[in-house]
């Protein structure tokens, strides 16, 4: 008998369906079900999951990815999980080798692998990340989220002792469920790709400012849980302040003020944090003249 339970959350994700489902079907570890929890959608999402074999759950209207798979993981019999986005596509043993990375380390609650990004012109290179062994750690994840979501195989009993997702996170709903994980169990990276990404203009992801305001939404409330239980140390906030830094320069490369806004907001809270605060400052007050530089060429001349 199977131990994985799939569960695909899907909002008007009618179109990639199929893709994904069949990916979980080509499992060299075949799972128990295969569930669709359709979040209110207004395609036919719901009706090509069951032709293609799923069986479909219902939030009963928009309620965010993080209901649907609450929804889809109480659901499931079965003591492991495996979060796909819709979009998404698993590699054949993704199953077989994050199953084998979570039965060798019982306490662990998280096994997770490398992507292979992809668009509709085919497979984008997608340089291999710095993999360490404690890339899953609480510190690592302060500064960065090395997990996605689809590529992630989780312990259900595990996932329930911290309450599953957080359903009043917009976005970044799987990176506060790493941090409260991580908190208290291992987080397990692998070396192979086990699962392909698709990259498309109608994601939520692509919204830094978001991103930025709910990535730090997560990271604030996990210091205060740590700082609560008396564990918080220096080498957390240390994580934060490069997290600080790491975020500015995207926010400057995207030339998004409002990001760059939110981010000082953050940085005010961070100790020792005052140069980052400078600089942040600083860009804000250069941006204008940054856009004007990138759009000179395009002027005309008189």
């Amino acid at each position: 008998m199977s131990i994985v339970t799939a569960v695909i959350p899907c909002y008007n994700a009618g179109g990639y369906l199929a893709e994904a489902i069949a990916s979980i079907k080509a499992q060299t570890v075949p799972v128990a079900e295969i569930l669709v929890v359709d979040d209110g959608s207004q395609d036919n999402s719901a009706f090509l999951a069951e032709a293609a074999g799923a069986r479909v759950l219902s939030t009963a209207g928009r309620k965010g990815a993080g209901a649907a798979r609450n929804l889809g993981a109480k659901a499931a019999k079965t003591p492991f999980v495996g979060f796909l986005d819709a979009d998404d596509l698993w590699l054949p043993r993704h199953c077989e080798l994050l199953l084998a990375r979570l039965n060798a380390d019982p306490a662990a609650a998280v096994a997770f692998g490398r992507i292979q990004q992809f668009d509709q012109t085919g497979e984008i290179d997608t340089p291999p990340p710095r993999r360490a062994p404690d890339e899953g750690s609480l510190l690592n994840l302060l500064i960065d989220n090395p997990i996605a979501q689809s590529a992630a195989l989780v312990r259900r009993e595990q996932l329930f002792t911290v309450a599953g997702y957080r359903e009043e996170m917009e976005v970044a709903e799987d990176y506060d469920l790493w941090l409260r994980l991580a908190e208290q169990h291992a987080l397990l990276p692998i070396e192979s790709v086990t699962c392909r990404y698709r990259l498309h203009h109608n994601q939520i992801s692509r919204s830094l400012l978001a991103m930025i305001r709910f990535g730090w939404k997560a990271r604030m409330d996990s210091r205060k849980r740590l700082q609560d239980k008396g564990i918080y140390l220096p080498e957390h906030e240390a994580a934060l302040r490069m997290a600080v830094r790491d975020d500015s320069i995207t926010a400057w490369v995207a030339s998004d003020l409002e990001s760059l806004r939110a981010l000082l907001a953050f940085a005010e809270s961070i100790e020792h944090a005052g140069v980052l605060r400078q600089a942040i400052r600083a860009r804000m007050l250069l941006l204008p003249a940054k856009r004007l530089l990138r759009w000179k060429p395009h002027l005309r001349s008189n």
